[in-house]
């Protein structure tokens, strides 16, 4: 008894989504198992749905049941029912002697005891009537009890082909554990073939008697299970047409998008031809915008904030995907997910530590490299520190110059940016390349006041590049609006035009491709004029990747 009990507790918890993903998933493993406590379920419904019409259920639990458990169209049908169950009931039962109730039975309402006797004796016309509502009460149990929607059985079909092997990295909305496996070349996945196809010939079937938000969602499901990403994305796009609300379908969008992009950017390296790479870190951006819509309409889903953090981990923002995990960890710590979680949380602090270690080799080398002129390795460090990002060596020097310089230390100032013109030499001599050296020139120039206001726009592109690494462009278009023009009054134009390449960036994320290639166009022309190589590449590449995009946006419009 005490066991039945405690089922009865524990499938309340999880209606209510109120389990820990470890508590969850056993018991998901139970009720696949253990028919007598899957035949537990719908009474457990039944009961919540009948506290919950009689305000029973506390403010938590309520919050709980509308979020949650109203989640499916069957139990939106099953509360539809019951409401109008209670409300015929409480319309047609004759009203109570007051003498024999007590304050809390007059509180319950149509719920007492005597209610029915009195409704079914009343007469022979309302009796007749009571026997119609409830034989449709038994329709509407047998339905609950026994009959499963075509969303269930696709979904059921869709757990059982991917039960040995889950067919991708992030996770999907529903989809029970498996381990993942990278596949290499042509080997095979390991899926059942039979349920998979069931699966989707159930929800296409649905789907054409009924194109539902519920039915689209959970055929996009298994087009992202397929790897077949653009179906996927178009099945949860019309979903979100009429259910624009709903965190579980961002998600499994941001996961297509995820995955897409992580494909995208694999084959661009392979084919340094064409423009994947792009393609791949503009689909990242975009999953990352996904998955935190998800996580900002459901705070603490776990299937967006796993799929948040390994979004990050690709797109090398450390700190984002270090902080994402940790959260994952303190929401699941003990299911087979969390175990995924916990070696890409250590994977990530190896890979972290390993960055710091680089960057201190790195600039303890260049020192050396500098106060012994020795050009040739001086050189190769300058090549090595080299992002879109900017040269970290000058970038470094910048920062340590403008901290000696406002500072009062004129002599560690000096020295300082004899460094930035040093590598601006370098850059001359081997590539013919301007930046660096303009850059040492105009801040030899400053003025104090003017040095106060350049340390306070190169920290506002600092800003705006967090902002750019959290995937919240608009907010760094206008970080980096505001720093060029920052820039540009006091007079530094390499740092302006370089502010202003960051506004395309950005720009191509949300996408505003039509203003990004615009915008590219003419910085590749102004780039060129000042003979800037290495932002003239950077722009050449992100032109590139606008007009393709713009390309195909067009065949998307003559589809």
């Amino acid at each position: 008894m005490a066991k039945n009990y405690d089922d009865q507790s524990l499938l309340r918890r999880y209606l209510l989504n109120q389990l820990t993903g470890d508590e969850q998933e056993k018991l998901e493993q139970r009720l696949m198992a253990d028919d007598k406590l899957f035949e537990q379920v719908p009474a457990a419904e039944d009961e919540l749905i009948d506290q919950y019409l009689a305000d029973l259920l506390s403010k938590e639990e309520e919050e709980m049941f509308e979020k949650h458990f109203l989640a499916t169209p069957e139990r939106q049908q099953k509360l539809r029912f019951g409401k109008a169950l209670q409300k015929y009931v409480t319309t047609h039962a004759s009203p109570a002697p007051k003498k024999n109730l007590t304050q809390s039975e007059g509180a319950s309402g149509s719920h007492s005891a005597w209610a029915w006797p009195q409704f079914l004796s009343a007469s022979p016309l309302r009796a007749a009537a009571s026997v119609v509502l409830i034989l449709v009460a038994g329709l509407g149990v047998w339905r609950v009890f026994f009959y499963q929607s075509d969303v269930d059985k696709g979904l059921v079909a869709l757990n059982a082909a991917y039960q040995d092997q889950r067919p991708l990295e992030a996770r999907i909305t529903q989809l029970n554990y498996a381990p993942f496996v990278a596949l290499r070349g042509t080997e095979p996945p390991n899926v059942n073939e039979a349920e998979r196809q069931r699966a989707e010939l159930t929800l296409l079937d649905a789907l054409n008697k009924a194109p539902t938000p519920f039915i689209r969602h959970a055929l996009g499901k298994v087009y992202l299970a397929k790897n077949d990403f653009d179906r996927a994305k178009a099945q949860f796009e019309e979903a979100l047409r009429s259910d624009s609300n709903n965190p579980l379908i961002y998600a499994d969008l941001g996961a297509a998008y995820l995955e897409k992009g992580k494909r995208e950017i694999e084959r661009g390296k392979s084919d340094k031809s064409t423009l994947e790479t792009g393609k791949g870190l503009e689909d990242l951006g975009r999953s990352l915008e996904n998955l935190s819509k998800a996580l900002s309409l459901r705070p603490g889903l776990l299937e967006a904030l796993f799929n948040r953090a390994l979004c990050n981990q690709y797109l090398m923002l450390l700190d984002q995907a270090e902080g994402d995990w940790r959260e994952y960890l303190k929401l699941d710590s003990t299911s087979r997910w969390a175990e995924e979680a916990q070696k890409n949380l250590l994977r990530l602090q190896e890979q972290k530590s390993q960055t710091s270690a680089t960057s201190d080799k790195l600039w303890q080398e260049f020192r050396s490299a500098y106060e012994t002129r020795n050009d040739e390795a001086a050189w190769l460090l300058v090549r090595r520190s080299r992002t879109r990002a900017g040269n970290l060596i000058v970038e470094t020097l910048l920062d340590e110059y403008l901290t000696d310089a406002t500072g009062g230390r004129r002599e560690e100032a000096i020295e300082k940016l004899q460094r930035v013109s040093y590598v601006g030499k370098l850059e001359e001599d081997r590539v013919g390349d301007s930046f660096t050296s303009d850059l040492a020139e105009f801040y030899g120039l400053a003025t104090g006041e003017e040095l106060v206001s350049l340390a306070g726009a190169r920290s506002q592109m600092k800003l705006a590049n967090e902002h750019f690494n959290k995937g919240e462009f608009e907010h760094a278009i206008e970080g980096y609006s505001r720093a060029r023009t920052s820039f540009a009054q006091k007079g530094d134009i390499p740092e302006a035009l370089f502010a202003e390449s960051w506004v395309g960036y950005s720009r191509l994320r949300i996408p505003q491709t039509k203003e990004s290639a615009e915008l590219f166009e003419k910085l590749s022309e102004t780039f060129a004029a000042h003979k800037y190589g290495s932002l003239l590449a950077q722009s050449l590449h992100a032109l590139a990747d606008a007009q393709s995009s713009l390309n195909e946006f067009s065949k998307a419009l003559d589809y």
